[in-house]
């Protein structure tokens, strides 16, 4: 019988509990051990990469740990979110717009996050008439009313910016 120590979604799991407790020492612990163990195993430097990103502001990092991800699992949908957030923030656009097309083209992705991120992309670089398709595309995926609320503003401030350069 396997233990369940051993079992990288089991670990996973329990990582994610110690993230949630804010027991971030412990939570980076388990996912080192996971990624010693299972090297393979794509999640866990996700959560790697989100705690690298979220909680200690290391880009460059989170990076890394997000291709290593894709590498590793490249079906699984989160990292294509989080991996597109952070080369927003270090405006690696022209590796974003990859990591954008290549998400929208797998089915468990949550495809508003990714075009919201795409809005944010284009107007970044002053493309706010593809940032207000991007801002669409993404209010006709989701399916939570505040993200609705949200992707409504951004599309608002865009056709308000198109309005004041025109």
């Amino acid at each position: 019988m396997q233990s369940l120590f051993s079992d990288p979604d089991y670990l996973l799991h329990l990582a994610t509990q110690y993230l949630e407790s804010n027991q971030l020492v412990e939570c980076i612990a388990i996912l080192e051990k996971i990624v010693a163990l299972y090297p393979m195993y794509g999640p866990a430097y996700n959560h790697l990469g989100w705690i690298a990103m979220s909680f200690f502001h290391q880009l460059e990092q989170a990076k890394i740990y997000y291709q290593k991800a894709i590498e590793c699992s490249p079906n699984y949908p989160v990292t294509y979110v989080n991996y597109a957030k952070t080369l927003n923030f270090l405006e690696e656009y022209q590796l974003l717009a990859e990591v954008i097309e290549q998400a929208i083209r797998l089915p468990p992705v949550d495809k508003a996050k990714i075009y919201e991120e795409a809005g944010k992309m284009y107007e970044k670089q002053h493309k706010l008439k593809d940032a207000i398709a991007a801002y669409q595309q993404a209010i006709q995926q989701s399916l939570d009313i505040t993200e609705v609320e949200d992707l409504l503003n951004h599309l608002e401030r865009c056709r308000l910016k198109l309005d004041a350069l025109a």
